[in-house]
């Protein structure tokens, strides 16, 4: 085999098992949530900590929030879409959010801000939360 025919190849190779972890990668995370839209609870005051702008993605957010489960305090970290950074850290990061998580993995958890989100994990949109349409991009709602 020529030396160009082998980094074909291994190139190729490389391509496909990059193709598989993506798979593998989203196969969990729809597992994952179909276990928090399945078995998951609500509570009702996560506090967050920290936003993050995604580099390239002017509306995602990497969301990092605690909430306490009786006298367990938990962390954990969301993506968000559709809502813009400075949109974010003005109007969101004093407010309080409905957080969705799993009873034997407190950890596990997703926090409730945009509509998308809500109907995601088979939650009602509530009343308060309605300001939020406010500063959501709709373009930007995905249905994982």
């Amino acid at each position: 085999m020529t030396k160009v025919g082998s980094k074909k190849i291994l190139i190729v190779s490389l391509i496909i098992l990059l193709v598989a972890l993506l798979v593998l990668r989203q196969i969990k995370s729809y597992k994952s949530n179909d276990s928090l839209r399945k078995m998951g609870r609500l509570v009702n005051d996560a506090t967050i900590i920290s936003v993050n702008k995604r580099a390239g993605r002017a509306s995602t957010l990497d969301v990092k929030y605690s909430y306490k489960i009786q006298t367990q305090t938990c962390e954990s970290e969301s993506e968000i879409d559709g809502i813009y950074f400075q949109d974010f850290k003005k109007e969101f990061i004093t407010k309080s959010f409905p957080v969705i998580y799993l009873p034997d993995r407190p950890n596990r958890s997703e926090i409730l801000i945009t509509p998308d989100r809500f109907v995601r994990f088979g939650v009602d949109f509530p009343d308060s939360l309605k300001w939020v349409r406010d500063f959501w991009k709709k373009d930007y709602k995905r249905f994982d």
